[in-house]
């Protein structure tokens, strides 16, 4: 039997980190902080590429009247990446985006976070600002976390062509 193994701590720090980069993309942006929020999400990606979920919540200001929205979309966008990663190796929602179909980027895969033991690897993904900009909160995150390094950003920025991230990571 496969173990996962999650240090529980790490769920406020996530939260946390996600609150401080909605925080630094409005300030990039000229975005009022006071309005601006969404839904984030990190799940451990296990060997059998199934999702263990590390923390989940609301973050910055949210109406009530979007938070589900938010929510049902940052879990769209992560159980599409895994299995667009399962089937094509994808790292960003990006990869697979389609707007037209409400497949929206803001999903990233980052392989050094290993929050949990025995896992490939952690999938951050918010939703709750315009797509390139949530992607750049999970961006954010990895990078305030110490998990994404310049190869990784670089990867991740030429995959969804974001320009917000090549600005900010």
């Amino acid at each position: 039997m496969d173990m996962i193994t999650c240090n529980m701590s790490i769920q406020q720090q996530l939260l946390g980190y996600a609150g401080r980069a909605v925080e630094q993309v409005c300030e990039h942006l000229g975005y009022d902080t006071s309005e601006q929020g969404g839904y984030f999400r990190a799940s451990a990606l296990t060997n059998k590429h199934e999702l263990v979920s590390i923390c989940s919540g609301l973050v910055g200001s949210v109406c009530l009247s979007e938070a589900r929205t938010f929510e049902h979309f940052s879990k769209e966008k992560m159980v599409r990446l895994t299995e667009m990663h399962k089937k094509y190796e994808h790292f960003s929602s990006a990869q697979s985006a389609n707007v037209s179909k409400e497949l929206y980027p803001g999903a990233i895969l980052i392989p050094r976070a290993i929050l949990c033991e025995g896992s490939l690897g952690t999938i951050f993904s918010f939703s709750g600002m315009k797509a390139h900009e949530d992607e750049v909160v999970d961006m954010l995150i990895a990078k305030n976390m110490g998990y994404l390094d310049a190869i990784i950003a670089a990867e991740l920025i030429n995959l969804s062509d974001n320009q917000v991230a090549m600005d900010m990571v």
